[in-house]
């Protein structure tokens, strides 16, 4: 994943190549280029950290090879590698030069001068350089070309999946998916629990009487509501990497953050259990200001961002004649049709 596509902004072609960057620094070092122990450890390295050198991993490498991996995984696209050709032409280049013998001049020659005569080690670099030079030359005639020109892929059939097995005396009062889908956050009797979705692995989190949950974008936060006896609803906001939680608002529940991670919406203006306005504010609780509200004979529920980012659809509620009515809208951020 690209941190473009970690930050849920818009995608394009780039965003192929610095995973193919990712493919390619992996078969050269045998190593992940960004790692971490949960999805948060490793959206946070894709967003702010350099993988180390390839040529530290591997000192086989030729250093081409590795300015090419590095112009791939850079994190700010615009000064990525900008085209599938771009890279295939670089790729090209490196197997014409490993081919003559210029490479692996360039990579040999300091210690050549420790040692006068062909060593083991130094046929054994250039026997890494053929293979390097081989896979160079698949990479640049297949894979690259699966992005260039993409055929249909067949969807896989959807598989349903327990993830919980609560008791009906202990029930799920709140869940939701972290965006990678790795992880489900939820919430019973005994607070707010995270479970790794592949091995079941469960860990508290906070205990807090949980009614509504929502992950920030970069995996690495959730937005919990929760209330306590004789008090509105908070927002709290629990870090996955532990810690304990933070009141975020008071008189706010029910949120949803932006695809880009700045801002969140949430209901307020609570008549027993119905909110009465829409409102945003930034993911730090400040800015705080509303953008619908609604008579007391109204209440709106179900905040959803739409992909771009640049509005809020919702379900505006009301009870007429003893008949509920429950509409979907959609709002700008500045209250707008």
């Amino acid at each position: 994943m690209s941190p473009e596509q970690a930050r849920g902004e818009e995608l394009d072609a780039r965003t192929d190549l610095f995973s193919f960057g990712v493919v390619l620094y992996e078969m050269a070092t045998g190593r992940p280029a960004f790692s971490g122990s949960t999805s948060a450890l490793i959206f946070d390295s894709i967003l702010h950290k350099a993988p180390t050198s390839p040529v530290r991993l591997n000192p086989d490498l030729p250093p081409e090879l590795e300015r090419i991996i590095d112009k791939a995984l850079e994190k700010d696209r615009d000064v990525r590698c900008q085209s599938a050709a771009e890279l295939r032409a670089d790729l090209k280049r490196l197997k014409r030069d490993t081919d003559s013998g210029r490479v692996a001049a360039a990579v040999l020659r300091p210690r050549a001068l420790e040692q006068a005569a062909p060593s083991a080690s130094s046929r054994r670099k250039q026997w890494i350089l053929g293979i390097a030079g081989a896979l160079v030359t698949i990479l640049a005639a297949t894979t690259i070309g699966l992005f260039v020109s993409r055929g249909p892929r067949r969807t896989k059939e959807m598989v349903q999946q327990r993830l919980t097995a609560n008791p009906s005396d202990d029930p799920v009062l709140a869940q939701a998916l972290s965006p990678d889908g790795k992880y489900l956050a939820f919430a019973d009797q005994s607070g707010l629990r995270l479970r790794l979705v592949k091995t079941a692995e469960t860990q508290r989190l906070a205990q807090l009487e949980v009614s509504a949950l929502a992950w920030f974008s970069d995996g690495t936060k959730i937005l919990a509501t929760a209330a306590e006896p004789g008090h509105p609803p908070a927002l709290w906001t629990v870090s996955v990497l532990g810690g304990a939680p933070r009141e975020l608002r008071r008189d706010a529940a029910h949120a949803s953050v932006s695809p880009d991670g700045s801002l969140v919406s949430f209901l307020s203006d609570f008549t027993e259990d119905a909110a009465h306005s829409i409102w945003l504010m930034s993911v730090n609780g400040e800015d705080a200001r509303k953008i619908l509200a609604a008579p007391q004979t109204e209440w709106f529920t179900a905040l959803t961002w739409s992909p771009n980012g640049r509005r809020i659809a919702y379900v505006r509620n009301s009870v007429a004649g003893g008949k509920y009515t429950g509409t979907l809208e959609t709002s700008d951020t500045n209250g707008g049709g």
